[in-house]
């Protein structure tokens, strides 16, 4: 599991509604020394409460909003293969370079 795959989700993921629960249920499979997932279709399907063709729906769905990588097996029997790419948007904020003095005094 990587708890840190699943911040990243939470925090930066594009992706709504059963779209973000099915991310979320990849991501805590990710196994943090390779970055890859792979559950097999019924297992997510099972884990988010989902149908196994809207599963497989929403995986085209994270897909094409870039947010999933999917190396998929050949044939029945073989897995397919996830990797989450959510990156955060880090907000820069600027920091002033000195501290400004307010000519305004409370209770002024």
């Amino acid at each position: 599991m990587s708890i840190s795959t699943v911040a990243q989700v939470r925090s930066s993921s594009k992706s709504h509604g059963s779209a973000r629960t099915l991310l979320l249920v990849i991501a805590s499979h990710v196994n943090p020394d390779t970055g890859w997932a792979w559950p097999s279709l019924d297992t997510l399907a099972h884990e988010t409460g989902l149908q196994r063709r809207r599963t497989i729906d929403l995986i085209h769905l994270l897909e094409g909003l870039g947010e999933l990588e999917v190396h998929r097996g050949q044939g029945r029997g073989h897995v397919n293969f996830y990797r989450v790419h959510v990156t955060s948007e880090e907000k820069v904020q600027s920091v002033p370079a000195e501290k400004v003095q307010s000519s305004a005094r409370k209770g002024a």
